[in-house]
């Protein structure tokens, strides 16, 4: 016998390879073909009444048990004996051989004692806080000694207590074990201990594990500057940048010690220099900043940009190792000479839109992006032709001097135009004017002239909620805004007061949402949310409910049947309605039919009419199959309903453009009863934030889209109107230049689609407004709002105002309105609506005249009634006067009149008095200056005196707001 050696230690619950070879010096070993193997397992157990049990089992008994060139193994397990109180187990082994003529050889017998190898810890308890010499207790068992070694974290194993083999009881080598860790010599925070026992035969244990929280200092921040530090173009990440530019810092600041902090400085230095300091005001425990730190370099060359936290040391904090973060950013030199830009997003109107026939000023800017002053600058302004013929141009400015690495704006007055798309060009040239690169003196561009206005106010939104819609009824409105997995409501009152709704929409969100509004006030919503299940399995579904505009949501609606979150889930959906018809629209990420490391992923479509529950709604899967979102835990996705089809744009991976798949944006159009739709089209790749809106002219569908394109730094916002067929109508077809581009969203109001979008420019990121019309077949985009970012601008409104959101670079929110200066669509319901619109009072205003009317009205009846009766009491006084005298005639009395004394008088007419008429006749003006473009206009409404532009023939009034036209 070789293995195992006699008297060794065996452990139980382990298999053990008993082996030997053959004697060959003894003679009787030839002819030996088999070896007779055997195991015996055997132990002591005491009764209760006091004697001794003495329990055997065979293990292992083979009687042929093959050699191998003169070597026989097998083997044997060890089973852990699942009793109380045993002692004294061991295990015999015995090989014997026999040869061919039937010799046994002597039995070779081994006996070896049993006993568990097992570690059990008692302190420190899990979870629990250490601090200084941290004691470690518990228990053991063993096999012939041993000792017990220990590691924190990843660390290397340290060797602990040894295990003396004196302690041996009736059960093996068992035992307590004590010694301590100095925690000092680790970072405070979370950690994990690990034990584990080396037998003295070598076996090893399982690891015991206990997390602990080593806590050795007072409570303490610990900031930690996250590595997402980056130098940034007004948000857009960049390598590089010239001088002089206006950059961004951006970063973030973690705070994982055991209390808050306040009054963190974050400071920005270049090559060693302070250039920037900003404050955080309070990090709670747990949370997560940003933080920008401006930066405007003004020498090139390769900077080492570094972020520091606290560089005063002023917050004692538990470990200040990862206050600091370096990158180098290269600074480009201005180039040589003189390098005139006109400057693409810098051109913007006052007012931000335009009205009809009404005078606006245009502005744009040009820099000069060389080293060298700039002189005698003539900068042009282009207006295209009716019918696109030709430009033509409109004005001019000059400019003295231009200085190096400046910028400057120039206004041009315009006079008023019709409604629609006005297109400009901008030209920078000089007759000694010597430009070291030409290509960029140039921009083109297009305003919109609309007969509406833009107000805004500020937004009574908590920072920590993020606005998700705002849908616009006839005089009052409705926002949805995310606090975390909640959906709260809030309510736009008629003053343009934001109130809290007392009760959240949804309070499990999973991160979708789409809403829209009807005809008849009512807004529509549907999102994603997770339940749990009757069987208490975390699932997610797709919900569906409406809110009008007193914050009353209908029951929610559970659209899908509730899919495990380990199996897949539902995400990006949307949603149209149409005159009651509602189609809804979304992802499914099944994991369940997918392949090992691919899950499936296909769109599906859900519809209803008017439906009052869930079961009111037909769903068709698999619309779209085979698509890839890349692993996207969101991905946009837009449904519209036509005439007989329905519309889609959603998002899946392609790889046509080139060797690596990357984010594309596809069409789809069918029929939402067909199970699987056959027209699919590719429309861009790296396509983000599409929008959608369908439009029926003339019995046929029209799709007015709007995408961006491309990398943040270099990204363009694409728009189309497209028919069934993806052709373009009437070449309605604009891609412009957007860097850094996050949101666009087409909204309808009445018949006019508005489009939304933001974008960073030279003075930062601004929200652009364009329209899209779909029955003309043009699009004009490009008239600046506001500065921030867009936020939650709804499909659809139902009343004179689309509103939307805008998060301002101080983080605050606020209510952008793009109000029409005209009537709704359908007139007024009433011939009180009329007559209040027609003298432009509000809902309140004209209700205290209508009371005043009722009031006079009935005190002239009154007056009236008590006049009547009056007289009518004068009228019975006088018959009863009357009806009491009596009267008699004399016969005596009675004149005698002579016939022929009668003389017949012949009447005479008389004619009136014939008054002088006299003819009013008009002043005449007084004396005009032929050479003073400007005339002085009165407003009828209010009586205000202005000059206008004797070209402009009608125009609103600067005082009191009324249309003022066909004077002369």
């Amino acid at each position: 016998v070789q293995s195992p050696s006699r008297g060794d230690w065996l452990v139980q619950g382990r298999n053990y390879s008993f082996s030997g070879i053959l004697n060959e010096s003894d003679p009787g070993t030839f002819g030996i073909q088999a070896v007779e193997i055997s195991a015996e397992l055997s132990y002591k157990k005491q009764k209760p009444n006091g004697k001794i049990e003495s329990i055997k089992s065979v293990l292992v008994n083979t009687t042929n048990v093959t050699l191998v060139e003169g070597r026989w193994s097998t083997i044997v397990p060890i089973p852990e004996i699942d009793v109380n109180d045993y002692y004294g187990a061991d295990v015999k082994l015995k090989a014997t051989a026999t040869n061919e003529s039937g010799r046994r050889s002597q039995t070779n017998v081994s006996l070896h004692p049993i006993g568990f190898l097992d570690i059990g810890i008692s302190e420190p308890e899990q979870d629990s806080t250490a601090s200084g010499s941290m004691a470690v207790r518990g228990s053991y068992s063993t096999v012939d000694g041993g000792v017990i070694r220990w590691k924190i974290d990843d660390g290397s194993w340290v060797d602990g207590p040894t295990l003396s083999d004196q302690n041996l009881n009736r059960s093996g080598y068992t035992g307590e074990f004590q010694f301590s860790i100095d925690s000092e010599e680790y970072e405070e925070g979370e950690h994990d201990l690990f034990l584990q026992i080396v037998s003295g035969d070598g076996f090893l244990s399982e690891v015991g594990r206990r997390t602990i929280d080593i806590d050795n200092y007072p409570p303490r921040p610990n900031l930690i500057l996250m590595d997402s530090v980056q130098v940034t173009d007004y948000g857009i990440p960049i390598s590089e940048s010239r001088v002089g530019s206006y950059l961004e810092v951006r970063g973030e600041v973690r705070n994982e010690g055991d209390i808050g902090a306040n009054d963190i400085l974050v400071s920005l230095y270049e090559n060693g220099q302070r250039r920037f300091e900003t404050s955080i005001e309070k990090i709670s425990v747990g949370e997560q900043v940003p933080f920008i730190l401006y930066w405007s370099p003004s020498i090139p060359g390769t900077k080492d940009v570094k972020v520091v936290i606290d560089h005063l040391n002023s917050i004692e904090e538990l470990d200040e190792s990862d206050n600091t973060i370096s990158l180098d950013f290269e600074i480009i030199p201005l180039a040589d000479g003189v390098d005139i830009d006109v400057l693409d997003g810098g051109v913007f109107t006052t007012p931000s839109i335009p009205t009809p026939s009404d005078q606006f000023i245009l502005s744009t800017m040009i820099k000069n992006q060389g080293s060298e002053d700039a002189a005698s600058i003539e900068v042009t302004f282009y207006s295209m032709e009716e019918g696109g013929i030709g430009w033509l141009p409109v004005a001019s400015r000059s400019l003295s001097m231009l200085p190096s690495g400046q910028a400057v704006i120039i206004e041009f007055p315009v006079p008023g135009n019709g409604p629609g798309v006005m297109n400009y060009r901008f030209t920078a040239s000089g007759p000694e004017l010597a430009d070291e690169d030409w290509s960029n003196n140039e921009l083109e561009g297009s305003i919109v002239i609309e007969d509406s206005q833009v107000n805004s106010r500020p937004a009574r939104i908590a920072q920590p909620e993020t606005p998700l819609a705002v849908m616009s009824f006839r005089e009052t409105g409705v926002i949805l805004a995310s606090e975390g997995t909640q959906i709260i409501v809030y309510k736009i009152q008629e003053d343009g007061e934001t109130v809290r709704c007392s009760t959240p929409l949804e309070r499990f969100w999973s991160g979708s949402i789409s809403t829209t509004v009807d005809d008849g006030g009512l807004a529509h919503v549907v999102w994603t949310r997770r339940l749990v299940t009757g069987t208490g399995v975390l699932s997610e579904t797709v919900s569906y409910a409406t809110i009008d505009d007193q914050c009353s949501s209908t029951v929610p609606q559970d659209l899908m049947n509730p899919l495990p979150m380990n199996l897949g889930d539902y995400f990006g959906v949307d949603l149209d309605e149409d005159d009651g018809r509602i189609i809804i629209a979304g992802y499914l990420r099944d994991i369940a039919s997918g392949s090992l490391f691919e899950p499936s992923e296909s769109i599906f479509i859900l519809e209803g009419n008017e439906p009052q529950s869930a079961s009111e709604w037909s769903l068709t899967e698999n619309v779209i199959q085979g698509i890839d979102t890349m692993s996207q835990s969101e991905a946009p996705i837009e449904v519209e309903i036509g005439d007989e089809l329905v519309h889609l744009i959603y998002m899946s991976s392609r790889n046509d453009t080139s060797s690596v798949p990357v984010l594309g944006l596809w069409y789809a159009h069918g029929l939402e009863e067909a199970g699987s739709w056959n027209y699919k089209r590719a429309i861009a790749v790296q396509g983000s934030s599409p929008s959608m809106a369908v439009t029926n002219v003339e019995g046929d569908d029209r799709v007015s889209i709007v995408w961006f394109e491309g990398e943040p730094d270099k990204s363009t916002l694409n728009a189309m109107i497209v028919d069934e067929s993806f052709n373009t109508i009437n070449g309605a077809s604009v891609s412009i230049m957007a860097r850094g581009g996050e949101y666009a969203k087409i909204s309808q109001r009445g018949d006019i689609l508005f489009l939304t979008y933001d974008h960073v420019t030279p003075v930062g990121r601004v929200v652009s407004l364009g329209v899209i019309d779909p029955n003309e077949g043009w699009i004009g985009i490009g008239n600046r709002v506001s500065t921030g970012s867009a936020f939650a601008a709804s499909a659809a409104s139902d009343g004179l105002v689309f509103p939307f959101m805008v998060r301002t670079t101080s983080g605050d929110w606020v209510s952008i309105e793009i109000s029409s200066n005209g009537n709704l669509d359908d007139g007024p319901s009433n011939i009180f609506e009329s007559a209040r619109m027609a003298l432009g009072l509000n809902e309140n205003e004209f209700n205290l005249l209508l009371m005043g009317l009722a009031t006079a009205l009935l005190m002239i009846l009154v007056s009236l009634l008590i006049g009547t009766v009056r007289q009518g009491l004068s009228n019975m006084r006088d018959k009863r006067r009357s009806a009491s005298v009596v009267i008699e005639t004399d016969p005596e009395d009675a004149l005698d009149i002579d016939q022929d004394e009668v003389e017949e008088v012949s009447p005479t007419l008389i004619s009136p008095t014939v008054e002088g008429a006299f003819t009013a006749k008009p002043l005449p003006p007084p004396p005009l200056d032929p050479s003073d473009p400007y005339r002085t206009v009165i407003c009828d409404a209010c009586g205000t005196r202005f000059e206008l532009l004797r070209k402009i023939m009608k125009t609103t009034c600067p005082s009191c707001g009324e249309r003022v036209e066909d004077f002369r």
